[in-house]
């Protein structure tokens, strides 16, 4: 069974969208929070290791589009999870970590750049690939399951100056995070709820949002259970699903390449519930100025829409 973290990891390279440019800071960051390099007589040898089978194989669809050739390890005997792992040879490896801004070369020879390479985040769509590339390489999220506990998200980093300017970067999508050390690993931690709500939206999993905020209400009402709360999270779960609803028809038609065509008032409609994946529908209509039964029917027409498309199950 997968965690939320391996949840997050899917959904979020699902909708992965990025130019060109995007995949190096994508690269840059993963390679360098989840890769090891070591020296060999071959030379340079590197490896990266993952958890995520969706990670390990976006990261090597991404160094194949370079030209650069992996290897699978087979995985470990005697692991309670499985761990994915590739290596690459030396003349790829040399050639790559340059292109990611990881290795360097100078009059003094060949040097690792200990933090992010500026050229790569130049752009706002970069900056937002570069935080999934190192959440995919060195990211966890818990959502804690009955009362213990706390929801957080966690970056562990071999590198304290890369924790540092992922803070930093983090900090200009409105996300809060609190750097400290464990062992020899520096740590960003995230757990103030909205945070972790936004950080989530900027991943891309709009699911693990809902889920995230799910958790949330319950915990919050779990202590005063009455028949008031009792009929609130009932009306909750409904607005959750409908919302899950909303989102899965939105990507329906975004995969099959209808969004552009549809009318400015429904382009509205999708481009909020994507912003604001847990927001119910008095929300997204105070958002658009229109009234809930306005932003109801329009959410209505995009999944009426969804089902319509070729290979929908009609009943």
């Amino acid at each position: 069974m997968s965690t939320f973290t391996q949840q997050i990891k899917a959904e979020a390279l699902k909708a992965y969208e990025g130019n060109p440019c995007c995949g190096l800071a994508f690269l840059s960051a993963s390679l360098h929070t989840a890769g090891t390099l070591n020296f060999s007589d071959k030379g340079m040898v590197f490896s990266l290791s993952t958890e995520s089978e969706e990670c390990f194989s976006f990261i090597r669809a991404l160094l194949k589009n370079m030209g650069a050739e992996t290897v699978e390890r087979p995985p470990r005997k005697g692991r309670r999870r499985r761990l994915f792992t590739f290596t690459m040879n030396a003349a790829d490896t040399r050639a790559v970590l340059r292109e990611v801004g990881i290795l360097t070369e100078g009059e003094e020879g060949l040097g690792l750049n200990p933090g992010v390479d500026p050229y790569l985040i130049e752009n706002d769509c970069c900056l937002k690939n570069y935080v999934l590339g190192a959440f995919c390489g060195c990211g966890y999220a818990f959502l804690p399951q009955g009362r213990g506990g706390s929801a957080h998200i966690e970056f562990v980093l071999k590198s304290g100056v890369l924790a540092g300017q992922l803070a930093a970067i983090l900090a200009g999508f409105g996300v809060s995070a609190r750097l400290t050390a464990r062992g020899e690993s520096a740590v960003l931690y995230i757990k103030d709820s909205r945070s972790v709500s936004d950080l989530l939206a900027l991943l891309g999993a709009s699911r693990a949002v809902l889920k995230f905020s799910e958790v949330l209400v319950y915990k919050e009402a779990s202590n005063s259970v009455n028949r008031r709360n009792n009929c609130m999270l009932a009306n909750m779960d409904k607005s959750f699903d409908a919302a899950i609803r909303q989102i899965e028809a939105i990507r329906a038609l975004e995969e099959a390449g209808a969004l552009s065509a549809l009318p400015e008032t429904l382009q509205e409609a999708v481009r909020l519930r994507k912003e604001f994946p847990s927001e119910g529908l008095e929300e997204l209509a105070a958002r658009a100025g229109i009234s809930k039964s306005g932003m109801n029917h329009r959410m209505r027409k995009l999944s009426e829409l969804a089902a319509r498309l070729p290979g929908q199950n009609k009943g």
